[in-house]
């Protein structure tokens, strides 16, 4: 494996693998496959085994054919912290490599970098919020902005009457909803700051009643492994 390893030039800031600074023995890597394409691979094993982070072409065919994908990885603190920035939650931009396309991409995890999703090419600037439950991003061309209350699965979009959106900034600390858009009327040579709360809004995967929580309110949930011995797991809600 070691020799397939793709080596980034210096300058790019890139490196060839990252570990999962939360969950032990998750490995992300970068390897040149039987082609001589770099593709991204995963261990859940600390690197016993590694698998390829694949997507299938058609959703519909479970038995279909499948593509890979070359994730952004770098070594900085700062990098690590942007992408990795709950216990269970991973977020990369990178490329979907199919036959005769690329596209950049956010792909985001909520269980620890298992069961990758991957977004709309159209939004950038990915903001994950509240725990999980509030997903922010933008698509600057348009003047739009994209928001999830349920981890992405539906994403809706509205448009903010900017000019030409420039940036989306989370502002206080990672459990408020407060963001900032900065727009740039190129005319008028004047920016735009307007300021977006989400700070009462709920998520429908994560609304509970008020009661006491009983045992049979969690449930033990771990990743799956190909080999070796098993994780210890963690408790979460049902």
């Amino acid at each position: 494996m070691i020799c397939n390893v793709h080596l980034y030039d210096k300058s790019s800031d890139k490196c060839s693998f990252l570990v999962n600074p939360h969950v032990p023995g998750v490995i992300y890597i970068n390897l040149i496959n039987q082609d001589r394409k770099v593709r991204t691979y995963v261990s859940l094993n600390n690197g016993k085994s590694f698998e390829p982070i694949q997507f299938r072409v058609d959703n519909s065919k479970p038995s279909g054919k499948k593509y890979g994908v070359e994730l952004d990885l770098e070594c900085s603190n700062d990098f690590i912290e942007k992408s990795f920035p709950g216990n269970w939650i991973v977020k990369f931009q990178g490329k979907s490599l199919k036959k005769r396309s690329s596209r950049r991409r956010f792909f985001v995890s909520f269980t620890g970098g298992l069961g990758l999703k991957m977004y709309d090419p159209r939004i950038q600037n990915l903001n994950i919020l509240k725990g999980g439950w509030l997903i922010l991003g933008i698509e600057r061309s348009l003047g739009l902005i994209y928001y999830s209350y349920d981890e992405g699965t539906n994403m809706h979009k509205k448009y903010i009457n900017s000019n030409d959106l420039i940036d989306i900034i989370h502002m206080g600390s990672p459990n408020d909803g407060v963001i900032s858009t900065i727009s740039y009327n190129n005319l008028l040579r004047m920016y735009t700051f307007s300021l977006l709360n989400f700070s009462h809004s709920i998520g429908g995967c994560y609304i509970m009643t008020e009661k006491t929580c009983q045992g049979d309110d969690f449930e033990a949930w771990y990743p799956p492994r190909y080999e070796g011995n098993c994780f210890k797991g963690n408790w979460s809600p049902t």
